[in-house]
């Protein structure tokens, strides 16, 4: 009669048979062996486990799911303390699972871990190797990128979603007991305790295999050696996998296909249609938020910094799941809120994915109709204290995107009577000058700008006006791109009230030969438009007026004594002829010239709209008579362009004082003329703009031109070159 302990031996040697009926068949008898002997299962389970451990790699899918069946009654009878013994090899042959090639293998590799965490939840939760299998069930490593990707097509069997739905499903459950049992105490038998035993009851140590011949050897690389950092760190490892799979499956991504004909793929479903897969997730999600924020296991500053990038996937994960109605937890909500705050309001730095990724959660808190109002005006505080802290670093073109962003929705419109989007309005101004000296996202902004100018919002527009004059000026001149500056005009413009001493500081700098002439006459359009309207009151009509004159005839010019510092030839000589003439005016050649004439021409076109008004003409009248006195030196733009107001505006004639004084400014120009054509050469007369200051004298008649010659050039001999038509 054989011993009963070689039954399970032979069962074992017959269960290896090529036959796959004669393999299940003793499976089975294993099967009722093991449920019949229960009680010393202990005793003959290390010959089992590794002989059929490898079975559960088999093809074929009924002697692979009798092997589950008989391993997972083992486990049921098993005690804590013997299980653990074993947990390591269990973990080993399940992730050999996972991992094979054969998804009908790597699916039922979850009935396995289904049974196990059923069981045994606080020893097998444990196991990394096992939550990290999980991953190759739904995704792929690319190693090139270093980065994991999600398999579209998975079996002719099942589609991706179906798998996912299954394996978020037995995350969540291992999730959930990795947290119940986080804190359990693990010690199995303690070394250093003394055994008492009692000769009435037998003693059963397991020194011996079941044949009670041979000693049993002790396979120590079962146990685990992992220390808690360990786990820890792989624990995270894997969190940052998961994380991006299920936002990734959340949208919908389709990716590569893993398999080599991706053409036959089949394309990813939004799962968030699914409320399967939906439930799953938002379960996964209420878990990790468990214990949020995460701490980082040590003072590294490495670690911190991984561990600030889970707690705000975690809220990136929170505000896709569990922002819904009816799914808000306050507790957690408040977490959340009060660990946002507290990076938004600290001066940590951080990476710009991080930031990319806190401020989808933001956009999402803020478009949510579960989120209380008290809730989204916090976030833009916050938010706000962010953007002035990072705003000098390259991460601020995203925070400053989304703050134009949620300005400028309709649908956030309750946002504008927020205390912070008036502080954010005010320094919108301010923040122009970084935005020119930093090159930070400067078109968005520079668009941005302009719509909040148009849109006249409360906030902005009290700002525009407060702000002092010369901190337009400084603005202005700040940067010289044609955008950046067109859009400062326009904010001038925009303004309810623009002062004089802003319109003449105004005409003062775009005047400047440094200042670009193609925005300078854009410039004087878009004040044109501003102030040619019915509503606009006379006296601001009036300013702009002066405006045009000082910059049409360039009075700054005439007011400064210094000449150009880049002089042109024969300068001092042409100033001295004049006086050796007695010329009431001296007039002098200007290297720009033709600059100035072609503002003077645009300023023309837009003072004829307001000549019809009788304080205007007198406007003109006393401007041109307290510009033109005796003691003062001329350029010679500025000499054409009072002779071109006299020729255009026939009020002008009127005026006995001015009519005169126009004869001594042509007497004068005469006398340019004649020294600038005899001692230049002819090629050169353009640059002394000789033939547009003859052009200005075309409606002069001649015999009044040479009455004056002729009573005013007593010793001096006109050279035969001055034409008059």
């Amino acid at each position: 009669m054989r011993c009963k302990f070689n039954i399970p031996l032979e069962l074992l040697k017959n269960a290896k048979s090529r036959d796959v009926q004669t393999r299940c068949g003793h499976l089975k008898k294993l099967l009722k062996y093991v449920s019949d002997n229960k009680s010393t299962l202990n005793i003959y389970f290390p010959e089992i486990l590794p002989k059929l451990g490898p079975s559960l790699v088999e093809s074929n899918s009924n002697v692979r799911l009798e092997v589950i069946k008989l391993l997972s009654l083992c486990c049921e009878y098993l005690t804590t303390d013997q299980f653990k013994s074993f947990s390591q090899s269990i973990s080993y042959y399940l992730y050999s699972m996972m991992t094979k090639g054969d998804y009908d293998i790597r699916r039922d590799s979850l009935k396995f871990v289904a049974n196990l965490l059923q069981y045994h939840p606080n020893i097998i939760c444990k196991s990394s190797q096992i939550l990290h299998g999980m991953l190759f069930l739904i995704a792929s490593r690319d190693h090139t990128r270093k980065k994991w990707k999600l398999i579209d097509r998975i079996s002719s069997k099942m589609t991706a979603d179906e798998m996912r739905i299954e394996v978020f499903n037995h995350i969540h459950l291992f999730l959930f007991a990795m947290l119940q049992n986080r804190d359990i105490d693990e010690t199995g038998a303690d070394d250093q305790k003394e055994v008492h035993w009692e000769a009435k009851k037998p003693l059963k140590l397991n020194l011996y295999q079941s044949t009670g011949t041979e000693p049993n050897k002790l396979d120590l690389s079962w146990y685990s050696q992992a220390t808690e950092e360990d786990k820890e760190k792989s624990f995270v490892e894997f969190l940052f996998v998961i994380i991006p799979l299920i936002s990734d499956a959340l949208q919908g991504r389709i990716l590569t296909s893993s398999t080599p004909s991706s053409s036959t793929a089949e394309p990813t479903k939004y799962l968030l249609e699914n409320p399967a897969c939906l439930n799953q997730l938002e379960k996964i999600v209420k878990e990790l938020i468990t214990d949020f924020p995460y701490i980082p296991v040590s003072n590294s500053k490495k670690a911190e910094e991984l561990c600030m990038k889970l707690n705000i996937e975690i809220c990136y994960l929170y505000s896709l799941f569990v922002v819904k109605p009816g799914k808000q937890d306050s507790a957690i909500e408040k977490d959340v809120f009060s660990y946002l705050a507290s990076i938004c309001s600290s001066c940590t730095r951080m990476s710009n994915e991080n930031v990319n990724r806190l401020l989808k959660s933001f956009r999402i808190f803020m478009y949510s109709d579960e989120i209380k109002s008290a809730f989204k005006n916090e976030i833009l505080h916050y938010l706000y204290h962010f953007v002035d802290i990072f705003k000098f670093l390259p991460l601020a073109d995203s925070l400053y995107s989304f703050m134009m962003d949620i300005s400028m929705d309709y649908d956030l419109r309750f946002l504008l009577s927020n205390s912070t989007m008036d502080i954010w309005f005010k320094y919108t101004l301010r923040d122009l000058r970084f935005m020119s000296e930093l090159k930070i996202n400067k078109p968005k902004f520079l668009r941005y700008v302009k719509q909040l100018s148009e849109r006249k919002y409360p906030a902005f527009i009290k700002a525009l006006e407060e702000m002092p004059s010369l901190s337009w000026m400084d603005l202005l001149l700040s940067d010289f791109d044609k955008e950046f500056q067109l859009t400062i005009v326009a904010l001038i413009a925009t303004k309810e009230k623009i002062p004089p001493d802003l319109l003449q500081l105004l005409s003062e700098n775009i005047r400047d030969e440094f200042f670009p002439v193609k925005v300078t006459l854009i410039i004087i359009r878009i004040l044109f438009r501003r102030f040619n309207k019915p509503d606009v009151p006379p006296i601001d009509q009036l300013n702009y007026v002066k405006f045009l004159l000082n910059l049409s005839c360039d009075t700054f010019a005439i007011a400064d004594t210094a000449l150009e510092s880049k002089a042109l030839p024969l300068v001092d000589e042409i100033i001295d002829i004049q006086s050796e003439c007695c010329c009431h005016f001296k007039i002098y050649p200007s290297r720009y010239a033709k600059r100035h004439l072609s503002i003077f021409e645009e300023c023309i076109e837009c003072l004829i709209p307001f000549i019809k008004n009788d304080k205007i003409m007198m406007c003109i009248l006393y401007l041109i008579k307290e510009t033109l006195t005796n003691e003062r030196k001329y350029p010679v733009h500025s000499v054409i362009a009072f002779l071109e107001l006299r020729k255009r505006f026939p009020f002008i004639y009127n005026n006995l004082y001015l009519s005169s004084m126009m004869h001594d400014l042509i007497i004068s120009s005469l006398v340019y003329m004649s020294k600038v054509t005899n001692d230049i050469p002819e090629n050169k007369w353009m640059l002394y703009s000789v033939v547009e200051l003859q052009d200005s004298f075309s409606r002069i008649k001649n015999e009044e031109v040479f009455i004056f010659l002729e009573g005013s050039l007593n010793h001096f001999k006109m050279m035969n070159v001055i034409i008059i038509h």
